[in-house]
């Protein structure tokens, strides 16, 4: 026999999946999100996005134009074809959303380029290591 509170959890969650998808709170990951908000080719959140017509893929603008422009025609994700930059639209509703989730997309840049640098600084040195030294100019003398 069931106890009364599996049951509660049971129609609690009948409950859940009747109501429509608009009510309810969905979690996802922030490491997902940015995932999906990042731009493959330079590892940024999406500026000016625009999708490849033949494979839906999205990519900053000023990216994308620069891979069609110097490199094949071919998506830089799937390697599908692209037969010219006419098969590039804009995305605005997906900028918007960029927008709603990042109000200050250039603050959240910021910190996260200068949590980098920390992070490399820290690697480079190491745990207890000094400093690397600094590089001095070496003159070569000439024998005569």
């Amino acid at each position: 026999m069931e106890s009364p509170s599996s049951l509660r959890n049971d129609e609690e969650e009948e409950e859940e999946a009747k109501r429509p998808v608009s009510d309810r709170l969905v979690t996802v990951s922030s490491r997902y999100i940015n995932m999906e908000l990042t731009c493959p080719i330079c590892l940024r959140i999406l500026h000016k996005t625009e999708i490849v017509m033949e494979c839906l893929h999205r990519f900053c603008g000023e990216c994308i134009q620069k891979c069609l422009r110097v490199g094949k025609n071919e998506c830089p994700s799937c390697r599908k074809h692209v037969p010219s930059r006419r098969s590039l639209r804009p995305d605005p509703n997906f900028d918007m959303l960029i927008a709603k989730i990042y109000p200050d997309l250039e603050a959240f840049e910021a910190y996260e380029e200068k949590t980098i640098l920390e992070f490399n600084k820290a690697r480079a040195l190491g745990p207890g290591l000094p400093p690397p030294p600094k590089r001095q100019r070496l003159e070569h003398h000439r024998s005569s």
